[in-house]
Order: structure tokens, then sequence, then C-alpha cells
């Protein structure tokens, strides 16, 4: 009986490895592109002033997305065991908390951040209140506030219908996501002349579709 209990339970943590593997090194990666793409486009568009104005606004960017992939992927786990032994039902609650949770998390935070966001930048080092860094810095951190309960609500989706045995439409929407972020952050940065916040609103559209797509995940199912 010990054999196979551990047989099961290293045939489980193997399939765990591989499911979550390959979807971190795809969150990573498209982090990093998105990133590049920040910098680029806001670097030629907006100048120096720009690329402090993310510098000083990636903190707030990395808070949320630490909580938001830190539930997922937990998360995400507890829900592949639960589905993996026949427990469907506390596989759904699973998500449904992890769900609840982020957006509690987010919402809270984003709305602490819009209260406080002159003691915000002035933490994050944006300098004198009416200066050009500060107008881009407040722009940038207040378009990633507004935007929080949207951006950092695809690491649920993305990961949970990763594990509920669609691995291919979790990989299609953050491939579209990520696709999305490039070619709109060009749209709003360079030919809109939106400034940094055009990057976020990027970002924004970008989670935006990916939670559709995974939407028809529980549509169809």
């Amino acid at each position: 009986m010990e054999i196979k209990r551990s047989s099961r339970e290293n045939v489980f943590v193997r399939k765990s490895f591989y499911s979550f593997f390959l979807p971190s090194l795809l969150s990573c990666l498209g982090l990093a592109i998105g990133g590049l793409a920040d910098c680029v486009f806001v670097g030629n568009t907006v100048g120096a002033v720009g690329l402090t104005a993310i510098s000083i606004g990636q903190p707030v960017y990395m808070l949320f997305n630490t909580i938001s992939y830190s539930l997922s992927i937990g998360g995400s786990i507890h829900y592949a065991n639960a589905l993996s032994e026949g427990r469907e039902a506390d596989g759904n609650r699973i998500f449904a908390n992890v769900l609840r949770t982020d957006l509690f998390l987010n919402i809270f935070l984003c709305a602490m951040g819009l209260l406080f966001l002159p003691q915000v930048l002035t933490f994050l080092g944006a300098g004198t209140p009416g200066t050009e860094v500060w107008e881009n810095c407040e722009a940038l951190v207040r378009a990633q506030l507004l935007l929080v309960p949207v951006m950092f609500c695809q690491g649920p989706f993305y990961y949970f219908v990763n594990c509920d045995n669609n691995p291919k439409l979790a990989a299609v929407a953050l491939v579209t996501s990520n696709t999305l972020d490039i070619i709109f952050n060009y749209v709003f940065v360079v030919v809109m002349d939106m400034g940094v916040a055009g990057s976020v609103y990027s970002t924004g559209l970008g989670a935006a579709v990916m939670i559709l797509i995974s939407l028809t995940h529980f549509l169809f199912k």
C-alpha cells in the first residue's frame, strides 16, 4: 500500500513540475518582453524622463504581480491535486477563493494607493511635485492603480485553466495578451502620443483580452 501511495505521489509531483515549469517560463518571458517594449517605445518617444517614470513605477507593478502570481501558483497546485483525486467541488472552491482573495487584495491596495498617491510617489523617489518627472510618475502610477483589477486577475485564470487540462488555451491567451501589449504599446505611446500612461493602458488591454479568452474555457466546458 505504501509503495502504491508513493508511486501516486511521484506521478503527481512529476506532472506538477511539467505543468508549472512551462507556464512559469512563459510568464517570465512575457514580463521581460513587455518591459523591454515599454523601455523602447517610451524611451524613444518621451525620453529619459519617461524611462525614469517606468523605473520609479516598477515596484508598484512588481508588488501586485507578486501577490497575484503567488496566489495563483500556490492555489493552482492545490487545485490540480484536488482534481487528480476526483474532488471537483473542492477544486472549484479553491479557484473561487483564490480569485476572490486576489481581487480583494488588489482593490484594497489600489484604493489605498490612489488615496495616498502623493505619499506613495514621494516614497518611491519621484522628486518634487510639479516637476516633469513627478507628473510622468504620477500619470504612470495612477494608470497602474486604476487598471490593477484587470491586469492582475489574469494570473489566476492563466494558471487554473492550464491546470484544468487546457494548457493550449492558456498558452494562446498568454501569447495573445503579450502580442497585443506590444502592438498597442506602439499605438498608444508612439502613434497617439499618450505618454508613459499609454504603456500601462496597452498592458491592461492585453490582460483584458487574456481574461476573455480564458473565460471561454468555463463557458464551453
